[in-house]
């Protein structure tokens, strides 16, 4: 009887927990151990967890929006236990969590080991930080394993706009095999500040004024220890600091926290008043459901890594007919210090972890019951803090964020597109929560009111035909932005003139995307985008616009390729800085059909435009190398990437269109009839732009060119003809002795030489 019994308990116990074990939610994709002989992991977040309410600060509730949660294992537990195994925990978003999120870790423990075990969950995941290493470039996977406990590390992008929206939990504690549950708890790591202002005055100093910005009296940290992360496990009283630093290899400091476009965004006006006279910015109401505002104020709010012995500051923006944007001092009345309550007023204060620091009262994100902005018509401003945690109301929370988001592929602080047009791909990431209805958005360029250059961009959903400057969607989307050439005489600039280098290198147009979601118009989300102008240079009596970058070729599969657009032609997409000093190999890449390009009668020492333009017209579509010729040659490819639109040129879809090697493209003198193509210039051409960029050179200027310097840069003048198996002679221009050089080109391999693309001036 006794046997039965142990038989029928042991049969009922693996038949429990096989029932458990098919209830653990299974992080997908991870490479590991077994999920039913796993640890169990358990993660608790808060007291209290309501999830989605924002991706922006808008008030004060205690409200957490995360994507993703991830957990490293270290063997050991002291400074230099190692990295053995890492696991995207499957986490889903969800309205609330009213009990711990439970899963299994897919890796055995090893017996009679300690180890030590840190989970971090994030809002989004590469956009605004790296974890747990600053030199990984992802969350998870094999770069992290291998690494010790005492080098984890937060660590700020450099796109440092998107902090604003963006808040880390962190948890840490040890376990061994013998331990059936691991329990870890999450806290927030950073802190946030919200500001909520009134009485905004429409002129100061004789600026209008146009918008407000939240600052920091000292360099905004942009790392966090995540070791620091034991001072949750500790009881308060015996708790000590817990602050970020600033690391200057990772970007450039700011003291940027939040800002207000009172005009675009906040639809403020100016009253009826006289410049100079006193008076508040009229600034209407705003409610869209989940965000509410009272009249005659603005809200805006960060969230930070803590930072110690700062102080906040309210800066005014203004501006003077059209002149360009303007942050008043203090001795313009434009800057006005924020005290921490209780403190004295001229007192630096600690921004901690985990809290909440208010300058006006916001309660609730969508109801101005309570609400008490602060105002700047006199005394003293005052940011009260509060532990988040602490604060605790009984309101329903929305599903959805707050706006959805735009991911580009660059870094906007410091990335200047070329002059050469192209198409740059970027996200719309609608971020609804679990069970959340997809929502609509529209996407325009922001040129500003007073922009010399406007209607340079271009939108649509890659596979439509037609470009649009208003483009509407729902949910998340791919989407392709055009933008123009950007190549505009600057006959005024001399070279003699001191500055001459530094307006070459700062002739930038610039304009933002902005991706308004449907019921938040008043919060949009701003990505900027910035253009080189071409250079100019003078010669035979003309004006050329040269691009910055070499024009390159790019090899696929061991098979050299053109590249369409500038992909290939970039600058550093982190830093902006010209790229390395790589050399590509110019024009054909095929040397058998090296005989049909220029040809008699059609060289032209001073015009490289006429030149290109005689060559091709000289080609006949009878001959059978005809298509070949095409894909062999720089001078159809650089014709291919103009896309300006202008009166000349009109609509230039068809350019635009990347053209296949199998010969079935459109006969040449489709791109011929547009006037404002790019082309190789002539000797005489390509040596005057030399001199100019030589000059700069020489006096230690940098003019964002990329010549390179001892390098030979080919022109569209060759001499050619016969047979192809004899050595061929082509002009190119030396930097270093800037003048023409006769390079012999030998047949059946493509010398490495450089190639830069000038284009006539839309006029």
């Amino acid at each position: 009887m006794k046997k039965t019994f142990y038989t029928l308990l042991y049969v009922w116990t693996i038949l429990w927990m096989v029932s458990c074990q098919s209830e653990q939610i299974e992080a997908p994709g991870q490479q590991g151990g077994d999920t039913e002989t796993g640890t169990e992991l358990s993660i608790s977040i808060g007291d209290e967890f309501v999830v989605g309410g924002r991706s922006a600060i808008t008030s004060s509730d205690n409200v957490q929006h995360l994507e993703h949660v991830y957990a490293y294992l270290f063997e050991g537990t002291g400074p230099d236990a190692v990295c053995v195994y890492n696991q995207d925990l499957g986490w889903e978003p969800k309205e609330s969590l009213d009990a711990p999120f439970t899963c299994r870790l897919k890796t055995e423990l090893k017996p009679n080991v300690t180890y030590t075990l840190l989970a971090v969950g994030a809002d989004n995941n590469l956009d605004t930080y790296r974890f747990p290493f600053s030199d990984t470039d992802a969350h998870a996977g094999e770069a992290v394993e291998g690494k010790k406990l005492e080098d984890i590390m937060l660590s700020l992008s450099k796109e440092a706009d998107k902090m604003a929206y963006t808040e880390v939990f962190g948890g840490m504690t040890t376990c061994t095999r013998a331990d059936a549950v691991i329990h870890v708890s999450l806290n927030r790591c950073i802190a946030g500040v919200l500001c909520y202002l009134k009485d905004i005055p429409a002129v100061k100093s004789g600026y209008d004024i146009v918008g407000i910005r939240l600052k920091s009296q000292t360099e905004l940290n942009n790392r966090l220890d995540l070791n620091q992360l034991t001072y949750f496990q500790l009881p308060e009283e015996e708790r000590g600091s817990f602050f970020g630093t600033y690391d200057a290899a990772s970007g450039e400091a700011s003291t940027l926290l939040a800002s207000c476009d009172l005009i675009n965004d906040w639809g403020a006006q100016k009253p009826g008043i006289a410049d100079g006279e006193d008076g508040i910015l009229d600034i209407p109401a705003y409610d869209d459901g989940s965000v509410a505002t009272v009249q005659g104020s603005c809200l805006m709010g960060a969230y930070m890594i803590p930072l110690q012995d700062t102080k906040l500051s309210i800066q005014l923006v203004g501006k003077k007919d059209d002149e360009a944007e303007h942050e008043l001092t203090a001795e313009e009345g434009g800057v006005y210090g924020v005290s921490l309550a209780g403190g004295n007023a001229g007192d630096k204060y600690d921004i901690e972890v985990n809290h909440i620091y208010s300058i006006g009262r916001k309660p609730f994100s969508d109801s101005t019951e309570g609400d008490a902005p602060a105002s700047l018509a006199g005394g003293q401003l005052v940011a009260e803090a509060a532990d988040w945690d602490s604060i605790s109301y009984d309101i329903e929370f929305p599903i959805v964020s707050l706006t959805a988001m735009l991911r580009v592929g660059y870094n906007a602080d410091h990335y200047v597109f070329n002059c050469v047009g192209t198409i740059e791909k970027v996200q719309v990431v609608d971020q609804v929560m679990d069970g959340g209805q997809a929502r609509s958005w529209t996407l325009t360029a922001c040129y500003g009111k007073d922009a010399p250059e406007k209607d340079w961009m271009f939108f649509r959903i890659p596979g439509q035909t037609e470009w649009t400057t208003t483009l509407h969607g729902t949910g998340n989307a791919e989407v392709e932005v055009m933008i123009n050439d950007f190549v505009r005489k600057r006959a005024e600039w001399s070279t003699s003139d001191a500055d001459y280098a530094e307006k070459v290198a700062n002739d930038i147009r610039t304009a933002e995307l902005k991706l308004v979601t449907q019921g938040r118009e008043m919060l949009p989300y701003r990505v900027p985008v910035k253009q080189y102008n071409a250079i100019t240079v003078q010669v035979a009596g003309r004006y050329l616009g040269f691009s910055r970058l070499d024009f390159r070729l790019k090899e696929v599969n061991g098979e050299v390729q053109f590249a369409i657009g500038n992909y290939d032609a970039d600058f550093d997409r982190e830093t902006g800085e010209v790229p390395s000093s790589a050399k590509y190999g110019w024009g054909f890449h095929d040397t058998s059909y090296e005989r049909h390009i220029y040809g008699n009668g059609n060289r032209i020492e001073d015009n490289g435009y006429e030149t290109v333009k005689r060559t091709l017209k000289s080609w006949k579509s009878t001959d059978t190398d005809y298509p070949k010729m095409y894909i062999s040659s720089a001078l159809f490819w650089s014709i291919v990437n103009a896309k300006e639109y202008s009166s000349k040129s009109g609509h230039v879809e068809s350019i635009l269109t990347p053209l296949g090697v199998d010969g079935n493209h459109p006969d040449y003198k489709q791109y011929l009839q547009f006037e404002d193509f790019w082309f190789m210039p002539a000797p005489n051409e390509l040596e005057a732009f030399m001199e100019t960029v030589w000059s700069a050179i020489q006096a230690g200027k940098d003019m964002k060119a990329n010549v390179q310097e001892n390098e030979n840069y080919w022109t569209c003048i060759s001499k050619v003809g016969g047979n192809v198996t004899q050595n061929e002679e082509t002009t190119c221009i030396n930097l270093e002795t800037r003048t023409s050089t006769i390079a012999t080109y030998y047949s059946g391999r493509r010398e490495q030489h450089l190639y830069r693309i000038a284009r006539n001036f839309v006029e």
